[in-house]
């Protein structure tokens, strides 16, 4: 077998270069978790596709003191997720003077390309944990229509070499 690797980015061809320069347009779905006494869920749900799960409130000043899970439906196997921590850490908080319809949110968690959801969000300290317009965010790119959606040169490939001897050392040239 013989082996042929080409840098990415090589001057003949264009197809990286094509999907580099393209502006990616993202797609914000906000779904509404609901409960009572510091216990929210948001039941399993199909959902246009994403890549990033973040949890966000109305206050940018609002503290969350809540263990926050999702799990997702992964489109690479088909099956549900493993439940998975949402960071809640109140630095991810917009900045002083940012903009008036900041709200405050957690750190974004990469799932991978996912086409379902279902979470829970559990206060640890009774109801007042959980600050006032508590939403799920999914994060996905508009244009995203498929699983596989990447123009990229290739890298390497391979072809048999029908006239190569099994213990012959290559040799440049």
């Amino acid at each position: 077998m013989t082996a042929t690797v080409f840098a990415p980015g090589d001057s003949g061809s264009t197809a990286g270069k094509s999907a580099a320069q393209k502006p990616v347009s993202s797609a914000v779905q906000a779904l509404q978790l609901s409960g009572k006494d510091g216990r929210l869920t948001l039941p399993k749900r199909d959902t246009e596709q994403f890549g990033l799960v973040g949890v966000t409130w109305t206050s940018p000043k609002a503290k969350l003191d809540a263990d926050i899970e999702v799990r997702t439906h992964r489109l690479a196997t088909g099956a549900w997720s493993d439940w998975h921590s949402v960071q809640a850490e109140n630095d991810d908080a917009p900045d002083a003077g940012a903009e008036p319809n900041a709200r405050g949110g957690s750190a974004p968690l990469y799932v991978g390309l996912s086409d379902g959801v279902q979470a829970r969000v559990t206060s640890k300290s009774g109801a007042t944990g959980i600050p006032a317009g508590l939403r799920l965010d999914l994060v996905g790119d508009k244009q995203q229509k498929t699983s596989v959606n990447v123009a990229m040169a290739p890298v390497a490939y391979a072809a048999d070499a029908a006239d190569a001897d099994a213990t012959e050392t290559p040799s440049p040239g």
